[in-house]
């Protein structure tokens, strides 16, 4: 039996028949997800994952963390997303982060509700999330809204899972941007108790401080920020591992490499090999 074309046994949806389709929703970004902007397919917890497929890879690591949030971790804490451009790395990233985040939206879509309750939970375990997009954020540092001055990668998470008190615990080291070391980041996490913590384009962020010229009396040049940056990553994967409480996902891998510097190849490699 001859194949029936795909045109004559679909219908559009409404959008496309209208030549209304809206771009956007082609390329979602966990950075304006988390800051409440771009469509709302992306933005709000309930609507996406109404519109979320739920593959095997994505169930598998849904529960794997919340058993570990609940402190039953199957297996490691530290889990590397490796997909290229439009290989579902920042869907899988907002899942992550709307299930936690926002997780009374997320209970209100059934599917949701039937993956809690098959890891024997009512609900998603309380902890602190913290997101970590390297496109949005600057390695020259930013100002926060109650006056603190933040340098580093390290300061930006303790702040995110903890807000100032957080931050203080790790404040000489931002200052200097020097990686804090096992001991201090592990006081952070134990502070802050169960915590989920999600670093999207790290070689983005990686690469861009590479670029950074000069010094200011505390750092030589970016090279020196961005090696600082790899250790942070290694010492922070270390803590969480030994934690049994907590979970890092991290993509190394930037979505365009065509965009970065020459070097970004290499920067990866390194990031990887630790």
């Amino acid at each position: 039996m001859d194949a029936q074309p795909w045109w004559q046994g679909a219908t559009p949806h409404q959008n496309i028949r209208d030549g209304r389709v809206d771009e956007a929703l082609f390329e979602a970004k966990l950075g304006e997800a988390i800051q409440d902007r771009g469509p709302d397919e992306y933005r709000l917890a309930e609507k996406f994952f109404a519109k979320t497929f739920f593959t095997a890879g994505l169930r598998e690591l849904l529960h794997d963390i919340l058993l570990t949030l609940s402190g039953r971790r199957p297996r490691n804490a530290v889990v590397n997303l490796k997909t290229s451009f439009g290989g579902g790395k920042t869907h899988t990233e907002l899942a992550v982060y709307h299930l936690f985040a926002h997780p009374e939206a997320s209970l209100t879509v059934p599917q949701v509700r039937d993956l809690v309750t098959a890891a024997g939970l009512s609900a998603p375990p309380a902890c602190r999330v913290a997101v970590l997009p390297g496109t949005n954020l600057s390695p020259t540092g930013r100002t926060t809204e109650d006056g603190l001055t933040i340098r580093s990668l390290w300061g930006e998470m303790a702040y995110r899972l903890g807000g100032p008190a957080a931050f203080a615990l790790l404040a000489e080291e931002d200052a200097r941007r020097v990686s804090p070391g096992e001991d201090r980041l592990r006081a952070v996490l134990e502070t802050v108790g169960p915590s989920l913590v999600l670093l999207d384009e790290t070689l983005h962020y990686v690469d861009k401080a590479t670029q950074i010229e000069g010094g200011d009396g505390q750092i030589a040049d970016g090279d020196d920020l961005a090696k600082q940056t790899v250790a942070f990553l290694r010492e922070l994967s270390g803590v969480i591992d030994s934690l049994g409480h907590s979970m890092l996902i991290v993509s190394l891998t930037a979505s365009k490499l065509d965009q970065l510097s020459k070097d970004a190849q290499d920067w990866l490699g390194r990031m990887e090999h630790h």
